[in-house]
């Protein structure tokens, strides 16, 4: 899965690796109240995040974190779904019509991923329970060996409530949610070390394979297909683990595995 990435780069880089339209940073229409990019470190679900959609390939936009599906009663099935099963965006209710009408490329320059590590034979029980405690989760951070953008597989999705009209003489329209969810897939290489699954990650010529609507199914099935990224993955400290962190401490490596723990620095 995906739970938290960064996007650390400067907004010249990002145009100029996805050769977007435009005076970098410019005139970005965004889903929530942030419109330009600043580095960030811990970028989770719900926030508004850069996404270039099918609809509008030259263009950058900022959708909300979470999918909500045109047909959902509720926004809040978004928070469910973050991520989407790229073996099954053709069968499943939430995903069928975004894979087949509304694909986008999520941008970031690495992402986290939480390790659980193996519990010893004589791991302490708790005292109430007399199950094993269990050890916390360390995270790892992903990012491109050579540095630079990487784009995840994405899906999008605009959402009104059926009770709003669309279109209201002399009023606004009811309150548009325009979303998005990472596509995964399973993880390969050292990533499986970590967890067993990952963002499909595009490169070069596969990014416009996965938005143009000629793609067919064979083609799409291929861009999913799990294979072994060119990443660096280290363990770093847990600062991630609170959304509030958002800084270049968070993608510091870890020096030690007790820091990777939670331990402290000093």
């Amino acid at each position: 899965m995906c739970g938290r990435y960064t996007l650390s780069l400067s907004v010249e880089e990002i145009w100029d690796e996805l050769d977007l339209d435009g005076e970098p940073g410019a005139d970005i229409w965004s889903q929530g109240p942030q419109t330009t990019l600043a580095p960030r470190f811990n970028i989770a679900p719900s926030q508004a995040v850069p996404v270039v959609t099918d609809k509008s390939p030259g263009k950058l936009v900022m959708l909300r974190w979470g999918l909500v599906p045109f047909w959902a009663k509720d926004p809040k099935i978004g928070y469910r779904m973050l991520n989407a099963r790229g073996e099954t965006l053709a069968d499943k209710p939430a995903f069928r019509d975004s894979f087949q009408k509304r694909r986008c490329l999520v941008v970031a320059d690495g992402f986290y991923e939480w390790k659980r590590p193996e519990e010893p034979a004589d791991a302490p029980q708790n005292s109430k329970t007399k199950k094993t405690k269990k050890a916390p989760k360390i995270p790892f951070y992903a990012r491109p060996a050579g540095g630079g953008v990487l784009t995840f597989a994405g899906l999008w999705s605009s959402w009104r409530p059926k009770d709003v009209p669309a279109e209201q003489t002399g009023e606004q329209p009811g309150p548009q949610v325009i979303s998005c969810t990472v596509v995964t897939t399973d993880a390969a290489g050292p990533m499986a070390d970590v967890h067993h699954r990952m963002p499909v990650i595009l490169e070069g010529d596969a990014r416009a394979r996965w938005l143009d609507h000629g793609s067919t199914p064979e083609d799409l099935a291929a861009l999913i297909a799990p294979r072994i990224p060119d990443l660096t993955l280290f363990a770093v400290r847990p600062l991630v683990n609170s959304v509030k962190n958002d800084g270049p401490e968070l993608v510091v490596p870890a020096r030690t595995p007790a820091l990777a723990n939670g331990a402290d620095p000093s």
